[in-house]
């Protein structure tokens, strides 16, 4: 039969020792790189949305100063003016848009 010494068996638990610590810190180095690509996945398509929520806050934008440049130039009775402004309000509050009238 086989015999051990203390020492043999003092070898033997700090090889399993190392290949076990070896084992759990590739796995964790795995978990970690794969939640990494994730959210790095997340941030592009974040970016993505708020590029293209800004381009078209910037379309919107550009309507409406036109809306408005037009609505300036137009020559309409003032009954005609505070219907208009009355819709343009109702739309904006509905979106959510604080407005203030100036006079």
């Amino acid at each position: 039969m086989f015999r051990f010494t203390i020492r043999d068996v003092l070898w033997l638990t700090v090889a399993v020792g190392l290949g076990c610590g070896w084992f759990v810190a590739a796995h964790r180095s795995e978990l970690l790189e794969a939640r990494l690509h994730s959210r790095d996945r997340e941030a592009e398509q974040l970016k993505a949305r708020t590029e293209a929520v800004a381009s078209e806050n910037a379309t919107n934008f550009a309507t409406f100063e036109a809306l408005v440049t037009a609505f300036r130039q137009a020559e309409l009775s003032e009954d005609q003016r505070a219907s208009i402004r009355s819709l343009f309000s109702e739309q904006l509050q509905r979106h959510g848009v604080e407005i203030q009238h100036r006079e």
